[in-house]
Order: structure tokens, then C-alpha cells, then sequence
């Protein structure tokens, strides 16, 4: 029989644990939560009453008030712990791709140790720390494999970071990294564990976790410097002046050509700090400009201001399937206001070559069952690699008959296919390989 709580309680009774439970995790962490996360806490309160068959946000505080110590903890680590992903938010995965790594390179190779430090300042489960490194172990590999790297994750909860250090995920969790990510980094269980996988040692040896709160954080800190922080979607639980504060002791460690990374919907504007913009959520210490010398003018800048920039051509994609359906997805996700458009269309590869015979694309997308002439077939008879190629089937990632071959033949990587179940993964998903795709193009040409 499933334990049900009471919903006849008065809301006075249920505001009032609220604010309590917030002010138990406000006494350890320093977070704030108010009215914005009063739906949050009052759900996962719910969840928690459930699993210690509490029925009652009376009988719930009851339990709180006897149990402080060990129910403190809990809380915390129910209510900071938030939905994380990797490779979440991927653009600045873009970013670093394009504008920090060839810095971040020329900076530790001017070191003894040759070594980039990263933080992953908020880490939950550490999911964006083992991204960061896939990420980075990859690229330094074909860039400068001289160089080392170490990565810090930390987080209030210490059951995120226990988590964390164990380095166990999900199968299913990691499949929505690109391939050449994940290429050599995770083994997969067996038995019993089957559906889980656990980071390599090489991977492991790389990055480190801390319990850490980052209103106190100066013994973490002490003679440490970054090259990159990473601090996404966590301010959200503090206030204008804790985030001074936080933010003030980043750029004390931050390297003098660091990135500081936030969540794509957090912002520093108009705080008090020297930093400045440079990417979406990405901010670097402010550039002093150079003052005339004593009994000079200032020099007259006789450049015109520079023009906006015009809007950037959307990547153009050949979409090769045999099936309407995924034709109508791929629509409604590769669309202008993304980036992106659906240039052309096949029903097979016998007639995405003859397409190919007269149009160039910037990508292509290939389904691996098709009648005439299918996927890996397709591969074979068309050999041009200049845009990059990602296989979307509904065949699992891991069948070697099917994902394999079409790899060896050239195919960039493989994305489950796009359903209305999945669409939102999805669209994320397929779009953000073939940003990476181009982007580790145009970096190496």
C-alpha cells in the first residue's frame, strides 16, 4: 500500500516548516531560499516525507526538531543538489573550444609543470567535472600532449561529492557526450552493474573533490590558481552581496588570463567587480587600457567604430532518412533560430550522392536503415569527409555490427534517433555535435 500524506494541513503549518527547513540549510551553507524556491522545497520535502513514511508536515517537524544533526545534512543535500547533465549548456564547451584552450595551452606551457587547473566550483555528482575532462584530455592529446592537467570539484554536500569520487554513472547518462569524448575514458559493467559504467583510472587521477562552501572557501583556496572556473546555475541561491563576495575570491585565483564560467542565465551585471564580459556567462579580469605618459596627449583614434557584425549564415544540413517522420523532427529542431537549416533532403544514399554531385553542405545526418543504398553503404561509395557526418538510428550506440562500421567508415559520431518522447534531449543533443563538429574543423584548419 503506498503511504500518502495528509493534504488538509492549514498553509500556515506548512509555510512555517518551510521556513524552518530553509533556515537550517541557510544555517549551514549560507544559501538563501525564499519564495522562488518555495515550490521546490515544499516538493522535495514532500518526497523526503514519503521515503521516512512521515505523513504530516507537522509530524515532519516533529522528526526535524529530534533529529537536527542528521536531518541538517539531509536537507542540505536535498536541496543544493541540483539536475545536472554532462556536457550541459554546450556552447560553452564551444567557447573554451575556440577562444580558452590555444590560451590556456601558451599560459602552462610558460610553467614548470606544464599544468592546467580547472575548478568546477558547484560540482553535484560530478558530471561537469569528468566533462571537463573528457574535454580537455582530448583536445591537449592532439594540441600538446606535454601538457598535464588537474581539476578540482567541489560542492557543499558531501554526498554529492562522496558520489562524485566514485566516478559511477549511468550508461545512459554518458551517452549523450560526443563519441570522441567518451572514445577510451569509461568501462562498461557487467552482471549485476551492466548499466553502469565508472570512469577510467587516467580519467580518475586527474580530478579531485573537496567538500567546500564558498562563503568559506580560503583554506580550499590557499596557493591555488586557476586557469578556468566554472560556477553554473548555483547563484541562484545567494544574495547580491554573497555573490560579490564569491565572485571576489574567484578572481583572486583566477590566472590574469583565466575564464570564469556561470550558467547561461546568470549574470554579473552591475555589480561592483573588475571583470569583464567576454563570452555568453564568461568573464575574465578587466584589461587595464594604457594611460598617455606624463606631458603627452593622449593619441586621437581616427578608426571608425567597427560595424556590427552581419548575422552569421545558419549551418546548412543534408538530412538523409527514409522516414517522414524524422524528416518533420529534424524540422522543427535544425531551424534558423537555432543556427541551423534543413538545406535539402534524401529518402536514401543513392540519392544523397546525387544531391552531393552539385550541393555542398556544412553538415550531414544519416540514418543507417535505408532501402537502395543504406548508411554504412553510403559511407563507402561517398567519400568526401568535409562536413561532418552523424549517424541518427534507432540501433543502439553500442551495437558493433551497426555503430562501429559506420565509424570506421568515416561517420563523426551517433545519436539515438529523435522521437516526441525524446525531443527536447534530442534537439539539444544533435544540435550541439554538430556545432563541436564545425567548431573542431574550423579550429584546425
Amino acid at each position: 500500500m503506498n503511504h500518502l500524506i495528509k493534504r488538509d494541513e492549514p498553509k500556515n503549518l506548512i509555510d512555517s516548516v518551510i521556513e524552518k527547513v530553509a533556515e537550517v540549510v541557510s544555517n549551514i551553507a549560507g544559501i538563501q531560499l525564499g519564495d522562488k524556491q518555495r515550490p521546490m522545497i515544499e516538493s522535495r520535502l514532500r518526497s523526503r516525507m514519503l521515503k521516512l513514511k512521515i505523513d504530516s508536515f507537522s509530524e515532519y517537524l516533529n522528526y526535524l526538531n529530534s533529529n537536527l544533526d542528521a536531518e541538517s545534512q539531509a536537507l542540505l543535500s536535498l536541496l543544493t543538489t541540483h539536475h545536472t547533465f554532462f556536457f550541459r549548456e554546450f556552447n560553452h564547451f564551444e567557447f573554451l573550444l575556440n577562444k580558452g584552450l590555444s590560451r590556456f595551452i601558451e599560459r602552462a606551457k610558460q610553467r614548470k609543470d606544464k599544468t592546467i587547473r580547472v575548478w568546477s566550483a558547484a560540482c553535484s555528482k560530478g558530471q561537469e567535472v569528468y566533462s571537463l575532462a573528457m574535454f580537455f584530455r582530448f583536445h591537449l592529446m592532439h594540441m600538446a600532449p606535454d601538457i598535464k592537467l588537474e581539476i578540482w570539484g567541489t560542492d557543499v554536500d558531501s554526498a554529492s561529492v562522496k558520489s562524485a569520487k566514485n566516478g559511477v554513472y549511468k550508461t545512459d547518462e554518458l551517452r549523450q557526450s560526443p563519441a570522441m569524448y567518451l572514445d577510451g575514458n569509461w568501462i562498461r559493467g557487467t552482471g549485476n552493474v551492466q548499466n553502469f559504467s565508472k570512469a577510467k583510472d587516467h580519467l580518475l587521477a586527474q580530478c579531485h573533490f573537496e567538500t567546500v562552501n564558498l562563503l568559506t572557501s580560503e583554506t580550499f583556496l590557499k596557493n591555488k590558481t586557476f586557469d578556468l572556473i566554472f560556477c553554473r546555475n548555483v547563484f541562484i541561491y545567494f544574495n547580491q552581496d554573497q555573490i560579490q563576495k564569491i565572485t571576489k575570491d574567484f578572481m583572486k585565483h583566477l590566472d590574469q588570463d583565466g575564464f570564469l564560467v556561470l550558467g547561461v542565465s546568470e549574470t554579473l551585471n552591475g555589480l561592483p567587480l573588475n571583470i569583464e564580459p567576454i563570452g555568453p556567462s564568461v568573464y575574465q579580469h578587466k584589461r587595464v587600457q594604457e594611460k598617455p605618459q606624463p606631458g603627452k596627449t593622449a593619441p586621437i583614434n581616427l578608426v571608425k567604430p567597427t560595424p556590427k557584425p552581419a548575422p552569421e549564415k545558419p549551418i546548412e544540413v543534408l538530412c538523409i532518412d527514409d522516414s517522414p517522420v524524422i524528416h518533420a523532427l529534424l524540422g522543427k529542431i535544425l531551424v534558423p533560430e537555432q543556427g541551423f537549416k534543413v538545406a535539402a533532403k534524401a529518402n536514401n544514399g543513392r540519392e544523397a550522392i546525387e544531391i552531393l554531385k552539385s550541393r555542398k553542405f556544412d553538415a550531414i545526418t544519416l540514418d543507417m536503415h535505408m532501402p537502395e543504398l543504406d548508411g554504412v553503404g553510403f559511407l563507402k561509395e561517398y567519400k568526401d569527409r568535409s562536413a561532418p557526418i552523424i549517424i541518427l538510428s534507432s540501433v543502439n550506440r553500442d551495437d558493433p555490427s551497426i555503430a562501429q562500421k559506420a565509424l570506421a567508415q568515416g561517420a563523426n559520431d551517433y545519436i539515438e534517433k529523435p522521437s516526441l518522447e525524446n525531443l527536447a534531449q534530442a534537439s539539444n543533443e544533435i544540435r550541439s555535435k554538430i556545432k563541436l563538429l564545425l567548431s573542431m574543423k574550423k579550429s584546425a584548419a
